[in-house]
């Protein structure tokens, strides 16, 4: 007996450490940061002794900077670094100063007010005697501290009753079903295989992911709910936690990739998911999400949502003196069908286009911008798609601002225009496509793919960054819940323009910003709203009327098109 239970403690004590995150938590030290010439700004704080701080990229519509607290004392605070982050590469923050940092810990505090032992790194530095000034250089810039800061790490925080469920049912278990084997009559490699069963029964337990959206399955994952909410008793508590759990097991993500990748080598020519597919004879791929659908033929009830909603959206540019442009890209399939036949078939966008664009022009007199013909020439120079992701290219966006511009110039034949030779060029086989502006492998690859294989990044592609660029002053505004949004001022520019629409609008920003004193950018996704959602005016509508834009260009990829009627919707339907 004694035996059994010697081994069931000691079993119960393994148990206990392979699942301590469960019941052992570390109290958040509390940081204040007060900015002297900044009362908007908002810092955050992450505390660490890992070299991860790259992955905390700030977002929301406060100002844009974030902060990782980094100490290698294990056990009290003394010296650290500040290493601070900006939203994004390409913007520079102005000047910061600080006249004060104070540290909590429990009952401890700390305010730290010595700036004479301050150090920057990768940004420059003045201090004084109540303050420390900071022009940052680079994305990510260190603020070093010299001195001691006499106050202790936070503290351990035990929860008693997980702690107390898993230990009773740890030892029971071990005690009536596991302890009787290592009698007599059980060997070695019985013992080893019960330590490995039971080892890899818990190890996903070591970390359950706090993330919220999957990049490997391009997906929002399962959220935890509780068993008890609001005095309501949750029946599907077990499937619930089920999805969750699965969802969010130690290693997951790897798991996944590395079944993906398995399955991508055992393709022969030809790689699908559920998503996207791949042409693995020449590169291409595509995603089922943006393919146009098939057949020529746009219904009468169709044409007439596009009717109506278009009709309320130039009513509203029309009352509130703004000009109105649609530009609509084509679809990747279009462009590029022979290189992605067999595995797409015959695309009619060209003829439903041409079918809405005639429609709506004479109900409504409105023209919409189709740089088709134009894409298609360019093509023989240049790629007017990445192979690896859905998006169109610099090339396209570039091809597109041109005509989109011959268009506004009828109207005001005095706004500038830019050109080759206003910009820098240079090459990348990686792909840079979306809100963020930074380089990336390919999200169709990636998330419609699931696969992460450098040597699919065979094509060098061409990239733009004009010569005036630091005299572009820019602001971003990373929230999806609302929705985001980037501000421009350029002071060569002339008049107010908004380039509202979806992701296939972020390419033109390289050039659309150039031809307006001020611009913004709006991105109408958002992960939080219904595909129905994402382009209801409702949105924006308070928030274009405050910027009072001359112009406002609706960039809707072609895949787009489909949610063209859903701008205004009748309240009667």
């Amino acid at each position: 007996m004694k035996k059994k239970i010697a081994i069931s403690f000691i079993f119960m004590i393994f148990f206990l450490f392979v699942s301590m995150r469960l019941w052992l938590s570390q109290e958040p030290m509390e940081i204040d940061l007060s900015l002297k010439n900044s009362k908007n700004t908002e810092f955050e704080f992450f505390i660490s002794t890992k070299d991860d701080y790259e992955k905390f990229i700030p977002d929301g519509d406060k100002n844009y900077l974030r902060a990782f607290l980094k100490h290698t004392d294990s056990k009290d605070l003394k010296n650290f670094s500040l290493i601070i982050t900006t939203n994004y590469p390409h913007i520079k923050a102005d000047r910061i100063v600080i006249d004060k940092i104070r540290f909590s810990s429990g009952n401890d505090e700390v305010v730290i007010t010595d700036f004479g032992k301050f150090s920057s790194k990768d940004a420059k530095m003045e201090s004084g005697e109540d303050f420390v000034s900071l022009i940052p250089e680079n994305q990510y810039f260190t603020l070093s501290y010299s001195g001691e800061v006499d106050i202790k790490s936070p503290s351990i925080k035990i929860n008693f009753p997980v702690f107390f469920l898993i230990a009773l049912g740890a030892f029971l278990v071990f005690f009536f079903k596991i302890a009787g084997c290592f009698g007599k009559e059980c060997g070695y490699s019985d013992m080893f295989v019960v330590v490995i069963f039971f080892s890899l029964l818990f190890f996903p337990m070591l970390r359950i992911s706090e993330e919220e959206y999957s990049v490997v399955e391009n997906r929002a994952l399962a959220k935890y709910k509780p068993l008890f909410s609001s005095g309501k008793i949750n029946f599907d508590y077990g499937r619930n936690f089920d999805k969750f759990y699965g969802d969010r097991f130690f290693l997951r993500e790897r798991v996944v990739r590395a079944y993906m990748d398995l399955r991508y080598h055992l393709a022969k020519d030809y790689y699908s998911t559920g998503m996207g597919f791949l042409n693995k004879q020449n590169g291409w791929m595509h995603s089922h999400l943006h393919q146009s659908k098939s057949g020529a033929y746009l219904s009468e009830e169709k044409l007439d949502k596009y009717e109506y909603s278009i009709r309320k959206l130039r009513e509203f540019c029309k009352n509130n003196g703004i000009k109105l442009y649609i530009l609509l890209p084509p679809d990747k399939s279009a462009v590029y069908h022979r290189e992605m036949y067999p595995f797409v078939g015959k695309t009619f966008e060209v003829e439903r286009s041409e079918i809405m664009q005639s429609y709506l022009r004479g109900k409504l007199g409105v023209k919409i911008i189709y740089p088709y013909e134009e894409m298609i020439e360019a093509s023989k120079k240049e790629y007017m798609f990445y192979k690896g992701d859905h998006h169109w290219s610099e090339d396209a966006a570039f091809v597109s601002y041109k005509k989109l511009m011959k268009e506004i110039r009828k109207d005001f034949p005095d706004i500038p225009v830019v050109s080759e030779e206003d910009y820098f060029t240079f090459r990348s086989n990686r792909i840079r496509s979306e809100f963020p502006r930074v380089f990336h492998n390919g999200r169709s690859y990636i998330s419609y793919l699931n696969l992460n294989d450098l040597r699919l990044l065979n094509v060098w592609y061409r990239y733009y960054l004009h010569k005036d660029a630091d005299n572009l002053k820019t602001v971003v505004f990373n929230d999806y819940k609302k929705y985001p949004h980037k501000f421009y001022k350029y002071e060569k520019g002339r008049y107010r323009g908004i380039l509202m629409g979806d992701s296939f609008g972020d390419n033109m920003t390289e050039f659309f910003p150039y031809s307006f004193k001020e611009s913004e950018r709006i991105y109408t996704y958002s992960p939080f709203l219904k595909d129905e959602e994402q382009f209801s005016m409702k949105r924006f509508e308070e928030d274009i009327k405050k910027f009072k834009p001359d112009i406002l260009v609706l960039c809707l990829s072609y895949s787009g098109l489909y949610k063209l009627d859903t701008l205004y919707v009748r309240e009667d339907r």
